[in-house]
């Protein structure tokens, strides 16, 4: 696992949320446009945010833990709760009106 910073968000986060953050298209943390045009909502540009430090948090956790640790099985579960919700935040940004 590899700590990247992120100037868009001042984060330092794993390459593996780094990842699942960016758009196929631009590569730039944040930079997502919806489908019909325009700049994300700043709403789901601060949910990514929010997601990417319990999940980054979750990787260094798990990282740190012994494979034999009972509570791997918590951290694992939030872990893939954050990245459920991450997932979803494009078709939401697509579906969402402002202004």
């Amino acid at each position: 696992m590899q700590l990247v910073w992120t100037p868009a968000t001042g984060l330092l986060i794993c390459d593996a949320v780094s990842r699942a953050v960016r758009t196929p298209a631009s590569g730039q943390v944040g930079a997502m446009t919806a489908e019909a045009g325009g700049p994300e909502p700043p709403e789901i540009h601060q949910l990514k945010n929010y997601l990417s430090v319990i999940i980054g948090f979750c990787d260094l956790l798990l990282g740190d833990l012994p494979m034999d640790d009972p509570s791997r099985v918590d951290i694992q579960e939030m872990r893939k709760a954050g990245q459920a919700a991450l997932d979803t935040l494009p078709g939401l940004a697509t579906r969402m009106r402002w202004p």
